[in-house]
C-alpha cells in the first residue's frame, strides 16, 4: 500500500511532471498530506471532465428570417351603374332621376298628375332611367362614367324628349351652377332636347320650388 506522501507526489505528477522541487519545507504531517491529496485528486477531476486547451462553445442563437408581409386582398371596387325602370324605346318622354329613391308613391303621384293634365301623356308611356342605383355618393369619375353609359342607353331607347328630374343633376350633365336659370331651359342630351326640373321629392318637400316649377320653369321649356 502507498503511503499518503507517495500518494501526493503520484497526484502532483499527474498534474504537471514527477519532478518535484520544494520552494518550502516540506510538512510530512498527517493533516498537510491529507489535505495536499485531496487537492490534487480534486485537479486531477477537473482534468478528466474539462481537457487542457479546450474552450467552452455556446451555441449561437439561429438567425431568424424576417417577418413576413401579410398582404390582405384588396376589396373589389364597386362602379356604380345606371338602372332602367321602364325600358320603353321610341317613347315621347323619358324620364331621369336620380336613384331609386326618389321615386317613392307620393312622387309617382306627383309625376302622374304632371303628365296627365300638362303634358297629357300616360307616366306608364314614359321610359325611366335612373342616373345610379343606390343613394351612396358618386365621386366626380363616377360621374363621367355615368354620364357616358347614360348617354350610351339614351341612344338606345331613343326617346323623342328626356326630362331630368332634380337640382344636383346641373352639374354633372351641363356643368352649370345657375339652377334657377337653367331649369326649364332648352338644352341637349346625346343628341336629344333635354330640360332639367327640380325633382318630385325636391317640390314634395318645398311648396314653393313646386310653384316655381309649375309658373316658371315649365313655361320656358316651350314644351307644355
Amino acid at each position: 500500500m502507498l503511503s499518503l506522501l507517495e500518494n501526493a507526489i503520484l497526484a502532483q505528477g499527474e498534474l504537471g511532471g514527477f519532478e518535484v522541487i520544494l520552494d518550502k519545507p516540506l510538512d510530512l504531517s498527517p493533516q498537510a498530506t491529507a489535505r495536499a491529496t485531496t487537492q490534487a485528486i480534486a485537479q486531477t477531476a477537473i482534468r478528466q471532465v474539462m481537457p487542457p486547451n479546450q474552450k467552452q462553445t455556446v451555441p449561437l442563437p439561429k438567425p431568424q428570417s424576417p417577418p413576413q408581409k401579410v398582404v390582405l386582398p384588396a376589396t373589389p371596387k364597386v362602379i356604380p351603374k345606371n338602372l332602367t325602370l321602364s325600358p320603353i324605346k321610341n317613347a315621347s318622354y323619358l324620364l331621369i332621376l336620380r336613384s331609386p329613391s326618389e321615386l317613392s308613391s307620393e312622387a309617382k303621384t306627383l309625376l302622374t298628375n304632371f303628365f296627365a293634365n300638362i303634358a297629357k301623356v300616360n307616366l306608364n308611356d314614359c321610359a325611366i332611367v335612373f342616373f345610379t342605383e343606390n343613394d351612396k355618393k358618386v365621386m366626380p369619375r363616377e360621374q363621367i362614367s355615368l354620364k357616358n353609359s347614360l348617354s350610351e342607353e339614351v341612344k338606345n331607347l331613343n326617346p323623342e324628349r328626356i326630362i331630368f328630374f332634380g337640382s344636383k343633376f346641373l352639374f354633372p350633365i351641363w356643368e352649370r351652377n345657375d339652377f334657377a336659370e337653367s331649369a326649364g331651359a332648352l338644352n341637349k342630351f346625346a343628341e336629344k332636347p333635354a330640360i332639367i326640373l327640380y325633382s318630385p321629392l325636391e317640390m314634395l318637400t318645398d311648396e314653393t320650388l313646386k310653384k316655381e316649377t309649375w309658373k316658371i320653369h315649365i313655361p320656358r321649356s316651350g314644351w307644355f
